[in-house]
């Protein structure tokens, strides 16, 4: 009761896959597909084979066609197909969590995300170049689904939708009719199509139950549908799968969505990569030796914490794939308005405490793991490490046993080295004009207690875990010993009387609520 021909415009086009997301079949020598389809079955679409181009109509991807069946005995759905030949390489951008449901969300992403997103995809990458918007391209806001078309499609580039949690009518209780808006903005909720030498899958892994509720969930009738569409796939194809929550999250073991064997059973033999969002964080997970999952980080970040951030605290922002024949070739994620090559900022201790937050708190410049103490050991020029040390409110110094492991490890070359490191430090607070305090990276109270801390460290398999490391809470005499070396009224200067004064600045706290201990459950 369905049938249909698929042409080049000049002739037929044999060995197309068509499907109703039910039934999979393809087309014959003239091109002709047919199958039998349920009355209320509303999609037809075609898996649009290498050779030829996706389709596009206003801007956005069109492989699919209403059925409409109404009180027809019999409906024909016929496609027109461009070929263009098989691209061996091209460029996927990835989306995830547009997530726009207020009017001001919708002056963001104008404002905030496409005038950086729009250039970058048009200048910068190499063409040609798809997308996929891996769901909850709105927030609970249906009629937005047409206002998201109107922004998605200024990009310039064909871009696929997943639908998400938020992308389902939550006044509507059956998971099919929820999708309805959907459906009517951007056709099948699950669907593939071919470009080069990867296969793309689109699957809806949202099963919902109204009132913004739902399980991730893949239905039996989308797994029957997937197990017919890879019987036309090579296993020399790249597998690329597009869903909205991550079958699987390295961070939560446990979690997975409700059919995760039977999806990796039936991929099995490919090598395939799985593209997801819905957490609003980047991380990747290690399925199998022939399965890795993406999640990434949103493109409004999570805008509810009221920063441009994702939950993580990486950027808003989308991520690029490079890909070459059946293989990606690179990979990375943008922040939006961030370089392409930035990825991560590292923090020493009291850097990442921003200006505008720093009233109130007084920062030293911690251990030799410090930024400062780094740069001293490093041998920096003495300009830069006054800009270093100018940030902090006070300098610290400590015993020499506390950084001996600087001898082994040929850091330091002998005792006197090391001595001098403190020297320059108290040479950087004298001319800056910044106390200088001698601190002990206290782990213990009294000398006999190291055991303790021996067994922790040989537990952790530390190699020097038997190492002697007499960080007890030292005496005031036993510190004015330590650092006689700088001289009687120095060694007072950074034993007792700075530290004293570091103490008089605090305000008088209560770490604790009075009378209440909080033992760890064991």
């Amino acid at each position: 009761n369905l049938v249909g021909r698929v042409t080049d415009g000049t002739g037929p086009i044999e060995g197309v896959v068509v499907s109703d997301g039910v039934t999979v079949t393809t087309t014959d020598a003239q091109g002709i597909y047919q199958m039998r389809v349920k009355r209320n079955a509303p999609f037809v679409f075609v898996s649009v084979p290498a050779e030829y181009e996706i389709p596009v109509e206003n801007g956005m991807p069109k492989i699919y066609k209403k059925i409409a069946m109404g009180d027809n005995d019999v409906v024909q759905r016929s496609f027109k197909l461009e070929r263009t030949g098989k691209k061996e390489r091209f460029t996927l951008l990835a989306l995830a969590d547009v997530q726009i449901g207020r009017d001001d969300e919708v002056t963001m992403l104008d404002n905030e995300v496409l005038p950086f997103l729009i250039p970058y995809v048009q200048q910068e990458l190499e063409v040609p170049v798809y997308g996929i918007s891996l769901g909850d391209l709105v927030w609970d806001n249906m009629p937005f689904h047409e206002v998201y078309k109107q922004r998605i499609r200024k990009i310039g580039v064909p871009i696929f939708q997943v639908i998400g949690n938020h992308d389902h009518n939550k006044a509507i209780t059956v998971d099919a009719d929820a999708d309805a808006s959907f459906e009517a903005a951007f056709g099948p909720t699950y669907y593939s199509y071919n470009i080069g030498d990867c296969h793309f899958v689109v699957l809806d892994d949202v099963l919902y139950t109204g009132s913004s509720s739902y399980t991730a969930d893949i239905t039996d009738e989308q797994m029957a549908w997937l197990e017919q569409d890879l019987k036309y796939v090579p296993k020399d194809k790249l597998i690329i799968i597009g869903l909205h929550i991550a079958t699987s999250r390295r961070n939560r073991p446990s979690s997975h969505v409700a059919d995760y064997k039977e999806l990796y059973a039936l991929l099995d033999g490919y090598n395939v990569r799985i593209l997801s969002g819905h957490s609003h964080n980047n991380y990747t997970t290690t399925i199998s030796e022939t399965i890795e999952e993406n999640t990434l980080g949103a493109v409004m970040g999570a805008y509810w914490n009221g920063e441009e951030l994702c939950n993580d605290g990486s950027p808003r922002g989308y991520a690029v794939y490079e890909i070459e024949g059946n293989r990606i070739a690179n990979w990375y994620y943008k922040g939006t308005a961030y370089p392409k090559e930035y990825q991560m900022y590292l923090y020493g201790p009291g850097q990442a405490v921003s200006e505008q937050y720093r009233d109130g708190l007084i920062i030293g410049s911690a251990c030799e793991a410090g930024e400062l103490f780094r740069a001293v050991v490093e041998h920096k020029d003495w300009d830069e490490l006054k800009r270093i040390a100018s940030f902090y409110e006070y300098l610290e110094i400590q015993p020499l046993c506390n950084n001996a492991f600087m001898l082994r490890s040929g850091e330091a070359r002998d005792e006197e080295e090391l001595r001098e490191f403190n020297r320059t430090i108290v040479r950087l607070g004298r001319e800056l004009h910044k106390p200088v305090c001698a601190t002990g990276d206290v782990h213990f109270m009294e000398p006999e207690d190291e055991i303790y801390r021996h067994v922790l460290l040989a537990s952790k398999k530390f190699p020097d875990a038997d190492k002697s490391l007499p960080i007890y809470f030292k005496t005031t005499d036993e510190m004015l010993e330590e650092f006689a070396y700088l001289g009687e009224e120095t060694a007072y200067e950074v034993v007792v009387k700075n530290p004293r004064m570091i103490a008089d600045m605090v305000e008088e706290i209560e770490l604790l609520p009075p009378g209440q201990l909080f033992p760890p459950r064991l």
